[in-house]
């Protein structure tokens, strides 16, 4: 069975597309969990008008809001998980195109073909090499939820997932377009794409004590 978790923070603006988009390709809304990360403004009220679950998560960051989703859902017996950001970055097509593949695969992640932030690049170069993954911090992600490492504490989701379990012959990289959008969920790039760097060094050097 699988759930959805879309992470989202001040999100009024994008929410009822992104749904609207999930109910389109043909997911319940009893299996679409909007996780608002302590917005501000209308995201939980407009998510709750569609009839699906919202999840208040207090504690403000995207990792944050990730986890408590994943964590909802393992804890109410789903066995795949999709990821969908709630700034309707990624396409209709795009979910389709996932769940059209969902059951080909043991984890999908989005692949976009114009990723501007050098710490994303850095990230993703080191992540495919040893994993396979070419965009680990693309806004799509569908897989199991054995896979979600309940113990990650890096920023930016980069632990969020045991990828050292998948197979790469059940990866798949899947190339997308995205809907254009006005922000970003990050902040400051330069402040990004130093966390970005600091966090990959701790990862590395993690797995390599391991």
């Amino acid at each position: 069975m699988l759930g959805v978790v879309v992470p989202a923070r001040n999100e009024e603006k994008a929410i009822s597309l992104v749904i609207g988009n999930l109910l389109a390709a043909g997911i319940d809304t009893k299996d679409i969990y909007v996780v608002d990360n302590n917005s501000v403004d209308d995201t939980k009220k407009i998510a709750l008008s569609f009839g699906v679950t919202v999840i208040d998560c207090k504690l403000v960051g995207y990792q944050a809001a990730l986890n408590q989703g994943l964590e909802y859902l393992k804890g109410n017996s789903y066995s795949k998980f999709l990821i969908i950001d709630g700034d309707n970055e990624i396409t209709y097509e795009a979910i389709c195109n996932a769940m059209k593949n969902a059951n080909n695969y043991d984890l999908i992640v989005g692949s976009r073909q114009n990723i501007k932030r050098i710490g994303e690049k850095i990230v993703n170069k080191y992540f495919y090499r040893l994993y396979g993954v070419k965009d680990m911090m693309c806004g799509l992600k569908l897989g199991r939820l054995t896979q979600f490492n309940t113990s990650n504490n890096l920023s930016f989701g980069i632990d969020l997932l045991d990828l050292s379990c998948v197979n790469k012959n059940r990866l798949l990289n899947m190339p997308i377009s995205l809907n254009a959008r006005n922000s970003t969920r990050l902040g400051n790039i330069f402040v990004v794409n130093i966390k970005l760097l600091i966090n990959l060094i701790y990862f590395l050097i993690r797995i390599k004590v391991k």
